[in-house]
């Protein structure tokens, strides 16, 4: 079973959990894990990193 869309969050700044081909992890390879992300379920990237945006924006309070 998936995550819901309105819970999904993007991390990639784990070091010790590197993409494939990178030596480390990093924040600047979030659109990489939102890009796989995407691909599994079969939207948009764009999607992804906006509803992931969105829902930091609420869990974290930012903006109110």
């Amino acid at each position: 079973m998936l995550v819901p869309e309105s819970r999904l969050l993007m991390e990639s700044d784990a070091p010790y959990f590197p993409l494939r081909g990178n030596k480390w992890s990093a924040p600047n390879q979030i659109y990489e894990a939102a890009a796989r992300v995407a691909e599994c379920r079969q939207v948009p990237v764009e999607s992804i990193l906006s509803q992931t945006a969105d829902n930091a924006k609420s869990l974290y309070r930012l903006g109110e």
